[in-house]
């Protein structure tokens, strides 16, 4: 286009300036403008000593420290003066915000941030660097590859935190005096769950290291930064900038292959994360083969024989000595080819029947018996030696067993511990190191993990679920690094890590969860997006943003999630009513759960939440042995009866009864019984209300009861917000209403010894500080003056932290206001 055009200048009558020229003198023009900060002015405790550059929205200033305090050089951002614009005011403000949630040494640091005579600014750490292609001049391949490589570990930062930079090019990356690049300008990032004002603004960026996507005004992910990094290695390796044909004969072949991946033109072809394109760089720094030169068997063997050439000998004998054993192999292998459509025909036919059942109203004692002849056949056909693809297809077989049997993912019988039997036994099969390379036990491996990861983190095993988590994270990358996925490959993908962010923010890694849910949504919208997968990517989303109080955001994720399924409805689908009742759950409980981090308009809260609890409440009638439909009732049963308890306590007293009697239907699991201690303690405050005290009294008993019969009593520990936490709020709030305040108050005291043995994080978690802070208020309420000044004032502390930490937030602000009272 741009040859087209230099060519359509030169019949131009003005001249034939050149298109360089002529942009060049227009930005000339729009750049001349009079700033009103000079040198030796003052902009908090910092001095300006002298301007060091200028862009089309603002100028930046050096700077320094002039209160006395430390001596300290800075940069100062300041917004172009008249550009009061609303959309570019928001980008400058957001920049200020993406820059507070990044720390990494390869990022600019965000010192502090203020207004000057109403315009605001921002301070950076002053980096007095060398702009990274003039530094790169002279360097070698290897250089400049580790030098590129920090510079990409600091872009995986910026995604992790869930910042796409979208502006990366060498006059933004500076190396400093020890050598270390930094990252600068964060002017056009945006964060992956926002979109942008409007199209002219997203085509802020620089176009020889613009991504295809960004040229033609498509969306924007993390691969759009990942283009860029491979231009900015192009460049620095060859001199020239990045323009496509690329040029790649200068280079070596790894190098090139490497750069070819991560500037290919679709988005979904190049490395799916900035953590794998690392991991190629670091590949080639170590001689070891890179991913992007996959199937190449020759080059593998070649780089082997560079880092063991004492092996070579020996590795040829072994070669020589294979070619004795192929005739005595035929055989065999005739064998064991019919042994293998034989589990492949049974596996098929299993998952199909298992299928049907589920359809069907009533059927779990078949889907059980179905069960047992699976395992019988599985442990005959699994007996004596296996190829790799023999135990690949019987260990996906028990994975779909364990399924049925009780993990939670799909409709289940609920018995938990033969599911855990059936996954090990899976897992056991493809344990081999040799099967890690191979990629469809690399998908399997990670399924049997994530499966694995469900049952340790429903159970309530943390460090177990945590381990297993990272064990799908490691194999699911392994799966999807070496060619693009599949349809079917990218909705198991997408469900994995849509669980894999449920179980980070379980154990309040709430980063992680935010990192992975996003990551879900963004492949959920690629080529052939399916509806289901794409809602419930978005359900997760919403959770993981609740959480980390970015309510506005969650309620979009979830409104989307809730607009498709009633887009495609099948309801006479137990699946997709399931995802129904999820997605139906989720926005209730955004909208108005009972002390939870929520909108606070609980009237829309009950509405949809009625809603769900009937659905759930259908499915369960069709069977008296499915546990599923019997846990969907219990987490929308609690929810719903504690919105309802104070104005319409009958109502509440019915939706916890019916809860309770669900659960009691649930043999033999302890879940079950965690979840009965919900409805007892729940059902406590609305007996209260109708009078009935001595019931209520007698339902915390029952709760306590249960505890300790689940051994969960006594306890070392108790987090906000779980079973434990629930039963001594329910005790303490009846002894208060019983006239029993002193008791009361030990009770609490009790709860809060529990609550700080178990060491939340109330200020680095939001839940834990929604929790940490009633606990606070509850024990205020019922202390004499100067006890309950104490603890009001640590709840008032709780959210002015939270308050600097989200300003403007809504929720936060609703609880300052609360705590203050």
């Amino acid at each position: 286009m741009r040859a087209e055009l230099e060519s359509l200048f030169l019949f131009d009558e003005s001249g034939g300036e050149s298109i360089a020229n002529a942009v060049g003198s227009a930005a000339g023009q729009l750049l001349r403008f009079e700033t009103p900060f000079r040198e030796g002015s003052m902009c908090g405790p910092y001095r300006l000593v002298r301007q060091i550059g200028e862009g089309g929205m603002g100028t930046v200033f050096l700077a320094e420290r002039a209160d006395g305090e430390v001596e300290q050089q800075a940069a100062i951002k300041f917004i172009r003066p008249g550009y009061d614009i609303p959309a570019l005011m928001r980008r400058f403000l957001r920049e200020r915000q993406i820059l507070a949630t990044l720390n990494h040494s390869g990022i600019a640091r965000l010192l502090d941030v203020g207004r000057l005579d109403g315009t605001p600014y921002l301070v950076m750490e002053f980096v007095e660097g060398t702009r990274i292609d003039q530094y790169a001049e002279g360097r070698g391949e290897r250089a400049l590859a580790a030098l590129v490589r920090q510079v990409a570990d600091a872009v995986a930062h910026a995604h992790r935190n869930l910042v796409i930079h979208r502006d990366l090019k060498p006059s933004n990356i500076l190396v400093d005096a020890d050598g270390t690049p930094k990252l600068l300008d964060f002017g056009i990032a945006k964060n992956v769950e926002t979109s942008d004002e409007t199209h002219t603004m997203d085509r802020l960026m620089t176009p020889d290291y613009a991504s295809p996507e960004q040229v033609s005004g498509g969306a924007q992910t993390t691969a759009t930064d990942i283009y860029s990094l491979g231009g900015v290695l192009y460049n620095l390796l060859t001199g020239r900038p990045p323009r496509q044909p690329l040029d790649l004969t200068e280079m070596s072949a790894d190098m090139a292959a490497i750069i070819q991946k991560a500037m290919r033109e679709e988005p979904a072809e190049r490395y799916q994360t900035a953590d794998l394109f690392v991991a190629d760089l670091d590949a080639f720094l170590a001689d070891r083969p890179v991913a992007a030169r996959r199937g190449e068997v020759f080059y593998a063997v070649r780089k082997f024989v560079r880092r063991h050439r004492l092996a070579a000998g020996a590795s040829a004998l072994a070669i020589g000595c294979l070619a004795a054993g192929l005739y005595a192999a035929a055989r065999e292998r005739e064998i064991a080819q019919r042994r293998f459509e034989q589990v492949k025909e049974a596996s098929r036919q299993f998952q199909e029947m298992e299928g049907r059942l589920r359809r069907v109203p009533g059927a779990t004692k078949e889907r059980g018996d179905l069960v047992v002849s699976a395992l019988q056949n599985l442990e005959r056909l699994g007996a004596g030696s296996l190829d790799n693809e023999m135990a690949i297809e019987i260990s996906n077989a028990y994975l779909q067993v364990a399924r049925v049997q009780g993990v939670p993912v799909t409709p289940n019988l609920g018995k938990l511990a033969d599911a855990e039997r059936s996954l090990e036994k899976a897992d056991s099969l493809i344990a081999d190191p040799r099967f890690e390379k191979i990629r469809a036990s690399n998908f399997l491996a990670a399924e049997i993990a994530h499966d694995r990861m469900i049952l340790a983190d429903t159970v309530k095993r943390d460090q177990g679920a945590l381990a297993f988590a990272k064990k799908v994270i490691r194999r699911a990358e392994a799966g999807i690094a070496n060619q693009p996925l599949t349809p079917t490959e990218n909705a198991r993908i997408v469900r994995i890590y849509s669980n894999v962010a449920l179980t980070f923010s379980n154990l309040h890694l709430m980063d992680e969860a935010a990192f992975y849910s996003k990551r879900a949504v963004e492949l959920a919208r690629g080529p052939g997006e399916d509806p289901y997968q794409l809602s419930k990517a978005l359900g997760v989303a919403a959770s993981a943003a609740r959480s980390a109080g970015q309510l506005d955001s969650a309620l979009r994720f979830i409104r989307e999630a809730h607009e498709l399924t009633d887009r495609n409805p099948d309801m006479n689908n137990a699946d997709f009513v399931f995802q129904l009742v999820a997605t139906l759950w989720r926005e209730g409980i955004l909208l108005g759960e009972l002390g939870g981090i929520n909108l606070n308009r609980p009237e829309e809260a009950a509405a949809l939440l009625r809603r769900a609890f009937e659905l759930a409440e259908s499915l369960a009638a069709r069977d008296s042995n499915d546990y599923s439909s019997r846990a969907y009732v219990s987490m929308v049963g609690r929810e719903l009866g504690d919105v309802l308890r104070d104005t319409e306590p009958a109502k509440a007293l019915a939706v916890y009864e019916q809860t309770g009697r669900r659960l009691a239907e649930s043999k033999n699991n302890a879940k079950a019984r965690r979840e009965e201690v919900w409805t007892l303690t729940g059902a406590s405050y609305a007996l209260r209300k109708l009078g009935r005290r001595r019931e209520a009294g007698e339902r915390i008993d029952a709760a306590f009861e249960t505890l300790r019969g689940l051994k969960m009593l006594p306890a070392r520990a108790a987090e906000a917000n779980g079973e434990i936490d629930a039963a001594y709020r329910a005790k303490a709030d009846h002894l208060a209403e019983t006239g029993r305040l002193a008791e009361a108050i030990t009770t609490y005291k009790e709860l809060h010894q529990l609550a700080v043995a178990a060491k939340m994080q109330p200020e680095m978690d939001l839940r834990h500080a929604n929790g940490m802070s009633r606990l606070y208020l509850d024990m205020a309420r019922l202390q004499k003056p100067a006890e309950a000044a104490e603890f009001r004032g640590r709840a008032v502390a709780l959210w002015q932290h939270w308050d600097r930490k989200l300003p403007n937030n809504s929720f936060v602000r609703r609880q300052l206001a609360a705590a203050q009272k």
